[in-house]
């Protein structure tokens, strides 16, 4: 199997020539807006089809980046569900006609656009072929929901029993978490506790000024 090198793990093989590799290496997360990107409850799902959505931009190199072709594929064997997409770029023909009939298209929405659309969902997906901190994806767990991604995205971006990893590039295995996603049986709020735990701004600026102290 091919090793996963995340960008942290690039940046310290950068490093190692000028500080060596003995030294302790701590993540701390970008900061989520925990408070607009809240938990709220989802509508019950008897009557409706379980609702993915995409939330990526599909301008120039940013269609392969993300995976709209991949995406498409793993929709096109995928029943039961609908699949919601929005992001810059997503409005041009030649995506919208790889994807099924149970594709809704968003386009580019704003800051609340996309909170609604999240309220909205049961699961975000991205198929990302290349990844150094997708912020969506704790956006979208914050609001509740798990997330299917690859595994291009680091670590420390995977929440236990929130997120379902798929091998990067490879369409059947992103439909078979696709799946899994729709019959996860995971407790949404303590999913959203989760992200709060870690990238909230109250719980970023304290590891800081921890980091920071430990420093002087």
């Amino acid at each position: 199997a091919n090793a996963v090198i995340t960008v942290a793990d690039e940046l310290e093989e950068d490093l190692a020539p000028y500080f060596g590799t003995s030294y302790r290496r701590i993540t701390i997360s970008n900061v989520i807006d925990t408070d607009y990107f809240q938990f709220r409850e989802r509508m019950p799902r008897q009557g409706r089809p379980f609702r993915f959505c995409c939330l990526a931009n599909a301008q120039g190199d940013e269609l392969n980046r993300k995976g709209y072709d991949l995406l498409a594929k793993a929709a096109n064997g995928l029943e039961g569900c609908e699949i919601h997409i929005a992001g810059r770029g997503t409005e041009r023909k030649d995506l919208r006609c790889m994807f099924p009939d149970n594709t809704i298209w968003h386009g580019l929405l704003n800051k609340q656009g996309v909170r609604e659309l999240l309220y909205k969902c049961d699961a975000l997906v991205l198929a990302t072929r290349s990844e150094s901190a997708g912020l969506v994806l704790y956006e979208a767990a914050a609001t509740g929901i798990p997330y299917v991604t690859t595994d291009c995205v680091p670590r420390a971006m995977r929440l236990p029993k929130a997120s379902l990893t798929a091998r990067t590039g490879d369409a059947d295995s992103l439909r078979h978490m696709m799946r899994l996603a729709m019959t996860l049986n995971t407790d949404r709020q303590i999913t959203s506790e989760a992200v709060r735990k870690i990238a909230s701004p109250e719980t970023v600026a304290t590891r800081l000024e921890n980091l920071f102290a430990e420093s002087l």
